[in-house]
């Protein structure tokens, strides 16, 4: 083998490694070049060939040689992560507002009904904005009973329900409340009764009353009729021991018919229970009562007087 052949190789060697350069691909525009450089270095020994001749000695030495291929290696890698949140697009609720609603509500229509004794009225009225007033039926007057049931201000024989039978004038002459004792007073009155017709005792219960102005009575009696007893043409009730508990305390009445058919009534107690009364003002009402038949066939009479007191008010009297 001669002595190009190392030579040759390390050509040959050195023109592989510059191809292999000039093969790798450009790197991209505007990215980082990173560079390699590839050096190779082929040392090629130095060979002394030595011929041996009488004459001389030849000894040819080789400069090394040195091959430097530059691989110029640029690998750009640019990853840009940009984190990208993709939030949910805000979901925007409108309300919008209500139209207001109004409900009117029917009004109620109340029916009162007012009832009198005779007749019916029938009022229609709204139920809310207007109060209403209910008018009871009055109860019916009770006669006898010393009470004002129907609430008219008039007692018993006071009152026209009372009356049917129809009503008498009186007029009193005389009368006298005295007080005795710490709840007990006398009593006497006189008085005349104009056309008594219909008026008899004998078959007829009396009720007596006096009453103050403006106040409930003083009292109320009752004399049955089987307790009168006729004397000529006088009718007398006489019960001094107090028998008869309805008389509350009458001693006397007597019933006289006078000749101009008038008739002269006499009433005397003398210890009754009753208080003469500060008003001086008073009712003395007479009623006659069937005590068998309705209230149709009663008869009433009436009178009011102002009596006169003395100085402590224990005496009244009039005229």
């Amino acid at each position: 083998m001669s002595r190009r052949s190392p030579l040759l190789a390390v050509v040959g060697l050195a023109l592989a490694a510059a191809s292999a350069a000039l093969a790798l691909p450009l790197p991209p525009l505007g990215l980082p070049v990173s560079t390699t450089t590839v050096t190779t270095t082929t040392e090629v020994p130095t060979t002394t060939d030595t011929t041996t001749s009488t004459t001389a000695t030849t000894t040819a030495p080789r400069p090394p040689t040195t091959t430097t291929g530059t691989v110029a290696t640029t690998t750009s890698v640019t990853v840009t992560t940009t984190p990208t949140t993709t939030a949910p697009p805000p979901t925007s609720t409108t309300t919008a507002p209500r139209p207001p609603t109004t409900t009117t509500a029917p009004r109620p229509t109340l029916t009162t009904t007012t009832r009198a004794p005779a007749t019916s009225t029938t009022t229609s009225l709204p139920a809310f904005p207007v109060p209403t007033t209910t008018t009871l039926p009055r109860r019916p007057e009770v006669c006898g009973n010393c009470a004002d049931d129907d609430r008219n201000g008039l007692y018993d024989f006071e009152d026209p329900a009372c009356c049917a039978g129809g009503s008498a004038v009186m007029t009193l002459k005389r009368a006298r409340l005295v007080r005795r004792r710490s709840l007990l007073s006398s009593l006497r009155v006189d008085a005349t009764v104009a056309s008594p017709t219909g008026i008899d005792p004998l078959v007829q219960d009396v009720f007596v009353t006096i009453r103050p102005a403006g106040r409930p009575p003083l009292f109320c009696a009752r004399l049955p009729a089987d307790a009168f007893d006729a004397a000529g043409r006088a009718v007398l009730f006489r019960d001094r021991r107090h028998a008869v508990a309805s008389a509350v305390g009458i001693d006397r009445l007597r019933a006289v018919v006078r000749p101009d058919g008038t008739m002269a009534l006499h009433v005397e107690g003398r210890r009754m229970s009753f208080v003469p009364p500060p008003e001086r003002r008073l009712t003395v009402t007479l009623g006659f009562r069937f005590p068998t038949t309705a209230e149709q066939t009663n008869h009433c009479t009436t009178a009011t007087a102002v009596l006169r007191a003395n100085a402590r008010g224990t005496r009244l009297v009039f005229p």
